[in-house]
């Protein structure tokens, strides 16, 4: 694990796991719940980001080199999910 100012980063699992609390206290996880949870999440900190005129793209790109490296870093398998060439159009 790498250090930061405050101290050690935290694991993955131990982020991971503050995630879970936040989608618990704040959305609904019954059914479908995980995925739309999630969905509203990046949504809500993309208003965050807006009207702290923050770029998402960049961070995004950003992000992406961090979780990539980071699950090398932790001898993680990637994330067969993640299409990095292309993005849905949005439909809902």
């Amino acid at each position: 694990m790498s250090g930061n100012l405050f101290g050690n980063t935290p694991s993955i699992a131990n982020r991971t796991t503050k995630i879970f609390d936040i989608l618990l206290e704040y959305y609904q996880l019954e059914g479908n719940g995980a995925e739309d949870a999630s969905r509203d999440l990046l949504s809500d900190l993309m208003h965050y980001m807006a009207e702290n005129q923050l770029n998402f793209a960049d961070m995004w790109r950003t992000a992406l080199n961090h979780f990539e490296f980071e699950r090398g870093e932790e001898n993680l398998p990637g994330y067969p999910f993640l299409d990095t060439n292309s993005a849905d159009e949005h439909t809902t």
